[in-house]
């Protein structure tokens, strides 16, 4: 049987190379955000305290269009969301950040405090962030 980690790097090889920074990031988080490939984590046993499920913790009412248990179509949609805010604010780091503190909350950082937007993330997406 593949492990839960086997099958994420699968996945995430059909969106980006192995040894790019964007799998790198992509990889380490889906491991925070699943509790480490947590079985009740990945298979939806179980809700977070915001409503989030599944591997990459989204949250249903903000991302109505995802598949939160189906590890292929998540991480497909995680995917297209980083990579579009990647797109957009030219940084992986604030694309990532806007998984967590959610994508209005990181642009108006960066709109209203270019130089200081990280320093000024809740933090629990601080920690997020040091992954």
């Amino acid at each position: 049987m593949t492990s839960y980690e086997d099958q994420f790097k699968t996945i995430l090889v059909g969106y980006y190379s192995e040894r790019s920074r964007n799998y790198i990031a992509a990889l380490n988080q889906v491991r925070h955000e699943s509790a480490y490939f947590d079985p009740a984590t990945v298979e939806c046993s179980v809700m977070g305290a915001a409503g989030e499920f599944g591997a990459w913790q989204i949250i249903p009412k903000f991302h109505p269009n995802s598949k939160p248990c189906d590890l292929e179509l998540s991480t497909k949609y995680r995917c297209d969301q980083t990579n579009r805010i990647q797109h957009e604010i030219q940084n992986l780091r604030a694309a990532i950040a806007a998984w967590n503190a959610g994508e209005g909350t990181v642009k108006n950082l960066i709109k209203n405090w270019p130089y200081l937007w990280e320093t000024l993330l809740p933090s629990v997406t601080k920690q997020y962030l040091k992954i």
